[in-house]
């Protein structure tokens, strides 16, 4: 009995106040306190003021994005109406070209008009 009264004795003993106090005044914890207090807030803000600027930066990717995109579907839409033939036609008349009735091979003899070597 004396023995497990001697054990919860020493384990309070040790976790004290008055141990705490008698290495350490009570200003300097205070100030100790107050200091890791202080370093824990400049963290928190750095980490937040990193976040916001994180998500701002991430908006704006996502807006030059859309407008990419949108830009991309209109150049796509002019492609497809210059690749129209109305559009091949009205080109080949504005630069002088006719439209082909007929067309006349050449012929050459054997018949052959490319060979591979």
């Amino acid at each position: 009995m004396t023995n497990q009264y001697q054990n919860q004795n020493t384990t309070s003993r040790f976790f004290s106040a008055s141990l705490i106090r008698q290495y350490v005044s009570l200003p300097t914890l205070n100030v100790v306190v107050m200091i890791m207090l202080a370093v824990v807030g400049v963290f928190y803000l750095t980490q937040v003021n990193g976040t916001a600027v994180s998500g701002f930066r991430l908006r704006d990717l996502e807006l030059k994005l859309e407008d990419t995109q949108r830009t991309h579907r209109q150049l796509e839409l002019q492609r497809q109406a210059r690749q129209s033939v109305s559009d091949v036609l009205a080109n080949g008349t504005a630069l002088g070209m006719v439209m082909v009735d007929s067309v006349d091979y050449l012929r050459l003899p054997g018949g052959t008009v490319a060979s591979a070597r």
